[in-house]
């Protein structure tokens, strides 16, 4: 068993997955979660077209799963990592398969430790109480660590009602609506996550985009364009250079409208910078702020 999943039930779920395909209108993927302890934590694993095996996690390690997938044909991301007591032990990584990072839930935020934070897990909405971990296992960990890892949102319920508009979004950027092009937008770290909101969010530091690697010598342009669902609040560009303890904010913009663009020269910039945007809307949903957090930039 697979938290629940067996082979019958793998069957009868890769039957309606395939039913239910019907692009360009509507794109179903095989996917299934894998529920693994510590260290390992929870990940999501994706296929790109045809349903890979059901592994369950009570009988292999994470490192055995990885093994057990194609390359090129299958992504894990990690789930929930900042809730406690799990957590992922990101020594243990493989940038074959692990692409992604779920940077936001129906759980709450795993960008960094921050307990008061208004969509963390202790001010979750979800089916129980919960509370942060205080362990390296959010976003900013990872990146500091030197995974390269882009953001998406997902989804997550225990009530049987997914796609709640305050339980996570991921956004991806793909030329066409079919399996394999969002599948190659995922390895491709062509993504950016929400909290639920539609928001448009586009970044990029001398014009490569979200989720790449630029070389740079001098000061870069970084270019930030959104479109909220609502009026945009406030955006904030976020920093990091090798050998700093956080991400600092370097740049905040306050638009008060639904559409903002601008471009900002960082005149501070030392190599091995990594950048990337998150913004927050004025107006609730749900009780719980409407953010987005881009992929991150990264340079050498």
């Amino acid at each position: 068993m697979l938290r629940g999943l067996s082979e019958a039930y793998w069957e009868e779920y890769v039957a309606r997955t395939e039913k239910y395909d019907d692009p360009p209108r509507f794109v179903t993927i095989h996917a299934y979660e894998a529920s693994f302890g510590r260290p390992y934590g929870h990940h999501n694993v994706y296929f790109r077209d045809q349903p890979g095996p059901l592994i369950a996690p009570s009988k292999v390690t994470l490192e055995e799963l990885w093994k057990l997938l194609k390359a090129g044909d299958a992504v894990t991301i990690p789930h929930h990592t900042g809730k406690f007591p799990g957590g992922v032990d990101f020594n243990v990584h493989d940038p074959v398969f692990r692409r992604n990072f779920e940077i936001y839930s129906g759980h709450g935020l795993s960008e960094y430790y921050n307990p008061a934070h208004p969509l963390s897990f202790e001010h979750s909405k979800f089916t129980s109480d919960a509370m942060s971990l205080r362990s390296p296992t959010f976003a900013q960990d990872t990146w500091k660590q030197g995974l390269v890892l882009s953001t998406i949102a997902s989804s997550d319920d225990h009530r049987s009602q997914p796609g709640q508009p305050h339980y996570g979004l991921a956004a991806i950027r793909a030329p066409k609506l079919t399996r394999d092009d969002i599948f190659q937008a995922l390895h491709d770290r062509h993504t950016y996550g929400t909290s639920g909101a539609k928001i448009i969010l586009e970044f990029d530091v001398n014009g490569t985009p979200m989720g790449q690697t630029v070389a740079l010598e001098k000061p870069p342009k970084i270019h930030v364009r959104a479109c909220g669902t609502d009026t945009i609040e406030w955006i904030e560009l976020l920093r990091w250079y090798p050998g700093r303890e956080k991400f600092e904010v370097v740049k905040t913009w306050w638009p008060n409208m639904l559409d903002f663009e601008d471009e900002y020269r960082d005149d501070s910039f030392q190599k091995g910078a990594i950048y990337y945007v998150r913004l927050q809307q004025q107006k609730k949903v749900r009780g719980l702020a409407a953010m987005a957090w881009s992929s991150p930039v990264w340079t050498n």
